[in-house]
């Protein structure tokens, strides 16, 4: 008879004891899919973040749309005879005013600089007579007779027109003198300075 009664009791404790036993199964299952999901979080986070770097720092494809500035032709430059040409008048018109300059400054040597002859007595002699001296050239460009460029060395002959104001060391009013200037220029080669020949 004990030996019946105890099979219910066994029993009983059995089925008191499931539903516990079901319960942490459910709760071990929810912390085993927490974990799970943090780890995979954890993981697209970890990858995800070069990525996004990487979209922020890519080098931007570049459009294949036209665009005004890049699209521009480039400017089109004269031909090299053009070219001399224009090298060669720039620097004879830096020489004219460089000889408008060293007649105000009153200085010979600044002149001799200039001159190929030897005209620094000259000019001392006329400035000793001058107490000022002021030079004004004509604006428009200087008058070409002749001009060679072509084998390097050059020579060139041109006009241009001039006015100096001058006071002389006397006293009296100030005289002005306006003329047409010939100047015969030359150079002996294309690194070498153009220097006045000759003037009339």
């Amino acid at each position: 008879m004990l030996q019946m009664m105890r099979i219910p009791t066994e029993c009983c404790y059995s089925s008191r004891h499931r539903p516990a036993t079901a319960s942490a199964g459910r709760r071990d299952l929810r912390v085993g899919t927490t974990i799970a999901v943090g780890i995979l979080a954890a993981v697209f986070w970890t990858m995800g973040v070069p990525i996004a770097l990487r979209a922020q720092t890519a080098p931007a494809i570049p459009s294949s749309k036209p665009d005004a500035i890049t699209d521009r032709q480039p400017p089109q430059f004269p031909d090299a005879a053009l070219r001399s040409e224009q090298h060669a008048k720039a620097e004879i018109q830096e020489l004219i005013r460089r000889y408008c300059a060293a007649l105000e400054s009153m200085n010979a040597s600044n002149v001799q600089s200039l001159f190929r002859a030897r005209v620094e007595r000259e000019y001392e002699t006329q400035f000793k007579a001058m107490k000022s001296l002021k030079c004004i050239l004509e604006e428009k460009s200087p008058e070409y007779i002749t001009l060679d460029y072509s084998k390097g060395a050059g020579v060139g002959q041109l006009k241009f027109g001039m006015k100096r104001v001058i006071r002389m060391a006397a006293g009296g009013a100030p005289k002005t003198d306006e003329t047409i200037v010939t100047m015969v220029v030359s150079r002996e080669n294309v690194q070498s300075p153009w220097l006045i020949d000759r003037l009339r």
